[in-house]
């Protein structure tokens, strides 16, 4: 019995014993930990590229020639000047609903190459950088006194790999919202503002509902 008791007192093989119980946790716990920070980059990364749509978005928003990394353009080459008007969508927030086509612009993610609205080929550029592995949208309001780009933007964390492993897939998302800021343009629209103020109240005593004031100064200002 005494060689017995001896033999269950040694510590012989307890290094492996206690080496099987902890290295999985050590394992799984590392594992964990650089999965966690692949998520936060991933995240980041997201955000910013939302950040950067809708910033160089906003920054060509006064000029669809400059470029939208650096806002240099070739001199002398601008936008029409009243082009605000109508594809701004200023009309139809002032006269609620008096120009024709109202809503806001909105283009999908990866960004199309070509459009005919210029609003929308103003979305494209400032988002036209960003990888294929993106996708969401870029939309733009006008609430009169304030105009906005926001861009949403979506990305599948560790692609299709990691889904069929692990059964289920990561979505990560980011949104940003960027000011469109013309000091320029603002005078200008107040000093219009001014102007059409007297007009409409005339076009009102004349019985004309802001609908129609809206189209009967659509129609006086197409070329």
């Amino acid at each position: 019995m005494s060689r017995l008791w001896k033999r269950a007192l040694r510590e012989d093989g307890t290094l492996m014993i206690e080496a099987s119980l902890v290295l999985p946790i050590i394992l799984y716990s590392t594992i964990a930990i650089v999965f966690f920070g692949m998520y936060m980059y991933l995240m980041v990364m997201t955000n910013h590229a939302a950040a950067l749509a809708s910033d160089r978005g906003a920054v060509v928003w006064d000029n669809s020639h400059k470029d939208p990394k650096t806002g240099q353009f070739p001199a002398f080459e601008k936008d029409p000047l009243y082009w605000r008007l109508f594809q701004d969508k200023m009309l139809d927030r002032v006269f609620g609903g008096g120009f024709a086509g109202g809503g806001g612009y909105t283009i999908q993610l990866p960004a199309p190459h070509a459009s005919d609205s210029l609003p929308e080929k103003k979305m494209s550029m400032g988002a036209e950088f960003l990888p294929h592995s993106y996708f969401g949208e870029v939309s733009f309001g006008n609430a009169v006194i304030e105009r906005t780009l926001t861009a949403t933007v979506k990305q599948e964390a560790f692609g299709q790999s990691f889904e069929r492993m692990t059964g289920f897939g990561i979505k990560l998302e980011g949104t940003s919202v960027s000011a469109i800021v013309e000091p320029v343009e603002f005078i200008r629209t107040v000093e219009l503002a001014r102007y059409m103020t007297t007009k409409i109240q005339a076009m009102n005593h004349l019985g004309a509902s802001p609908k129609q004031a809206g189209q009967l100064v659509t129609e006086a200002a197409k070329p």
